[in-house]
């Protein structure tokens, strides 16, 4: 009949295992509180968003940002709260905006795509001028979706540098909008 020895877990194996333990409960404690944070965003929940501002300036598993969850629901309080945290955090999305197609977008981008113009009001002190994984800013997007306030608001902040580029692709992209006219000439007046 065979022994089983009695096996003892030396002291460096259990700090190492306490250790592994630690900092899986401080990870999943962050992704808790990060999907705290982005439920509160949900709810539009102010107090809820500011008991978990600790855990902004990070995506969740979709590749979303609080502030983009906010900018895309139209929630101008929850802009405001964690727009100075989250600044120029690009999220980790992709998709169709006519025959273009938006990665890596902003709060403002999407404010812009979505022509949410309080929320515009609210993001350009903190991403105006700040690009697309194509190298694209706010204002080529309002004027690709020939969105008339968006451009209003974003052209003098990017316009000096991107009318040329709006310009090109409202001319391409906005061909359903009765603003297109108009997009035109407001871009053609910040083009030297």
């Amino acid at each position: 009949m065979t022994t089983v020895p009695n096996l003892v877990a030396s002291p460096r194996y259990l700090d190492s295992t306490e250790q592994a333990m630690h900092l899986f409960t401080d990870l999943q404690h962050s992704v808790d509180a990060h999907h705290q944070l982005m439920q509160a965003v949900k709810r539009k929940d102010l107090q809820g968003i500011r008991a978990h501002l600790n855990q902004a300036g990070t995506l969740n598993k979709a590749g979303w940002s609080a502030l983009g969850l906010a900018t895309k629901l139209r929630y101008d309080d929850g802009v405001r709260e964690l727009a100075p945290l989250e600044k120029q955090l690009h999220m980790d999305l992709k998709f169709q905006m006519g025959s273009t197609t938006v990665t890596r977008p902003t709060a403002l981008i999407l404010a812009a795509y979505y022509n949410y113009p309080s929320i515009i009001e609210l993001l350009l002190d903190f991403e105006s001028g700040a690009m697309d994984g194509e190298g694209r800013v706010a204002l080529v997007h309002a004027s690709a979706m020939g969105h008339l306030e968006a451009v209003k608001l974003l052209a003098p902040r990017e316009g000096d540098l991107y009318a040329d580029d709006a310009l090109k692709v409202c001319c391409s992209e906005a061909k359903d909008s009765s603003y297109k006219c108009q997009i035109k000439e407001l871009l053609k007046s910040y083009i030297v």
